[in-house]
């Protein structure tokens, strides 16, 4: 009972006082137990330096030992008299030892001395401990060692084609006497390399090397250049290794994929609301234009996407269709990307079957005001139409025109049975045109497709008629043969000869292409808008004029345009000659008769670029 009760007396008395000195050999043993689970640097020791004196610069080599009794990781640097600090490095120890670890310190200038300089390690965690100072003394003679230095590209000095591009420096350090150098590179755009140091034992050159690779896509980069400097013993800079680099810009490639987001077959209630998700990869920076295309003919809008680099982008639409009773087997939407490049996705398609709905629609359109219209033009006309239901549903429509156009799907509540009115208008007319038997019409696409009557007009407008291609705006793209109808011209086609680009169509360029600062009228290929521009376009007209005058740029060979009677009759040709892409005022060409003889029009010169600003006609 005695010794029981003296452990434990001599076990609180050693909590306390946090000794390990008193007590029973059990309660020693223990304690140094816990103590040994930590470990610890038990020593951190750095070498003595000798004094030197003679030609500088010189490099002095330091070597210290981190000693730990037990695994761990060590953080350490390096401290300098001079104020500087290395990089914190890490020292892995797997068991108890000692690990050596090195520095080095390249300095002095010619007759200059260095005295009581120092370095010292610290090591940093896992506890901070201090080395001795290894302290030195360096006298440098007053001799000065002759340094040059020249720097050279290895390889061409212009480089043009695909980037990044690396460009290879070498240079020659010539001495006429041993000694250590301190040397780095320096860069145009302001770069430094890290600073090296090269010895020589005894007069002669050395050869040291460096590269640089840089050039993003379509960039240039003139008058760049590489330069070697000596910083120590002495300053020395070569002359600087100049080099041009003209970057290409890179061909960007672009995917596109749609699909339907949920079911793809839908049977019951009509309108019924499809979603669509479309997935747009590209690799490389680059702006894309897109829009989405459906089995009905219809087109959305077109919309940009701003790549800043490669990856994907993810765009969506919807289309909500459906009439009572009516079926919608294999319907589609697709993804189309128009630049820069074309691309069509995979069709999304998709069923639809409606139930029958109980509910009748009747619709009308009517012209509000005059409907046959002569005078100044454009002109404004206005229409109503009208919806009845004979009970409760939701009805969506839209206006259909004679020109092809189609107005944005609207919505409708019936809350009860009854009539709702619905108006629209359509401002044109080009000066001198006529537009005989043009209309509108209302279409009522859920929840049964209904057409009105076609709310029918005609309009003829005063003066000649001026089609101005420069006022356009928007990406190049193809023209259909009745593009221009609405103008006044029946139909616009490209005049093939022979072989040369027999596929050519016509073509709207935008602004910027072949740097020209308007946009202009030109032929193309489909999908490849930058090849077939100059090929001869045919002009037929709705009606025949007398007189015609085309605005045109291009280059210093004869256009010639040919006017013909509704017979093909040749009724005679005139040319004009361009000013080399001198945009600053257009060439013309005019062909006049007395009376509205002319029926169709050939103007060009094949494959010699054409670029037409504008026409006008006058009957």
């Amino acid at each position: 009972m005695k010794t029981t009760l003296k452990y434990l007396f001599c076990f609180i008395v050693a909590m306390l006082v946090m000794s390990l000195t008193s007590c029973t050999k059990e309660i020693d043993t223990i304690i140094e137990e816990e103590s040994e689970a930590l470990s610890a640097i038990t020593l951190v020791k750095l070498n003595a330096i000798d004094e030197f004196s003679g030609p500088c610069s010189k490099k002095f080599d330091f070597e210290g030992e981190i000693k730990a009794d037990g695994p761990m990781t060590v953080t350490y640097t390096w401290l300098r008299s001079d104020g500087a600090i290395a990089p914190e490095t890490t020292l892995v120890f797997d068991e108890a030892g000692v690990k050596t670890v090195n520095t080095s310190w390249t300095l002095g200038e010619s007759g200059n001395s260095y005295e009581g300089y120092w370095q010292q390690l610290k090591v940093i965690s896992p506890k901070e401990m201090l080395s001795n100072k290894s302290v030195f003394n360096l006298h440098c003679d007053d001799d000065v060692v002759n340094i040059s230095a020249m720097a050279t590209i290895l390889g061409e000095v212009e480089y043009t084609g695909e980037c990044p591009k690396k460009f290879n420096f070498e240079a020659e350090i010539t001495v006429d006497a041993p000694v250590t150098l301190v040397y780095t590179w320096l860069r145009s755009d302001s770069a430094t390399s890290p600073e090296n140091t090269i010895e020589f034992e005894e007069a002669g050159t050395k050869t040291v090397t460096s590269s640089w690779t840089l050039g993003g896509s379509g960039n240039s980069y003139e008058n760049y250049w590489k330069q070697l400097k000596v910083i120590a013993p002495q300053v020395v800079l070569s002359e600087r290794a100049t080099f041009d680099v003209y970057c290409e810009e890179d061909e960007v490639t672009v995917t596109a994929a749609a699909t339907v987001l949920g079911d793809d077959t839908f049977s019951g209630e009509c309108p019924k609301r499809f979603d669509f998700e479309g997935v747009i990869t590209v690799d490389g920076p680059t702006t894309v234009t897109y829009t989405w295309l459906r089995s009905d003919g219809a087109t959305a809008p077109e919309q940009t996407l701003e790549f800043a680099e490669a990856g994907s982008q993810t765009v969506t639409t919807y289309w909500m269709l459906g009439g009572s009773g009516n079926s919608y087997e294999g319907y589609w939407e697709q993804l189309r990307v128009i630049t820069p490049q074309e691309v069509l996705s995979e069709r999304a398609t998709f069923d639809l079957y409606c139930g029958e709905d109980e509910v009748a629609i009747t619709t009308s359109a009517t012209v509000l005001g005059d409907d046959d219209v002569s005078g100044e033009c454009p002109h404004r006309f206005e229409f109503e139409g009208i919806i009845t239901a004979n009970g409760p549903t939701t009805v969506t429509y839209t206006w259909l025109r004679s020109d092809g156009a189609t107005a944005p799907v609207e919505t409708l509540e019936f809350t009860e049975a009854g009539s709702q009115t619905v108006n629209t208008s359509w401002t044109l007319g080009g000066s001198g045109s006529r537009y005989d038997d043009f209309w509108q019409q209302l279409r009522v696409i859920t929840p049964q497709e209904i057409l009105s009557e076609r709310a029918v007009f005609d309009l003829d407008c005063d003066g000649p008629t001026t089609i101005d291609f420069s006022n356009y705006v928007g990406a190049s793209r193809t023209l259909s043969e009745g593009a221009l109808a609405a103008e006044g011209i029946e139909s616009i086609r490209t005049e093939i000869s022979g072989t040369y680009c027999a596929d050519a169509v016509p073509a709207m360029l935008a602004t910027g292409s072949y740097g020209a600062p308007i946009s202009f009228l030109s032929t193309s290929r489909h999908g490849q808008l930058n090849s077939c521009n100059g090929v001869p376009l045919e002009f037929t007209f709705a009606e025949p004029v007398r007189r015609v005058i085309i605005e045109f740029y291009g280059a210093a060979v004869d256009y010639t345009l040919t006017a013909y009677t509704a017979g093909d009759l040749v009724l005679g040709s005139t040319t004009g000659t361009a000013t080399p892409y001198d945009y600053s005022a257009p060439s013309t060409v005019l062909w006049e008769e007395g009376s509205p003889w002319i029926s169709r029009i050939t103007f060009g010169h094949t494959t010699a670029l054409t670029q037409i600003r504008s026409i006008t006609f006058e009957h």
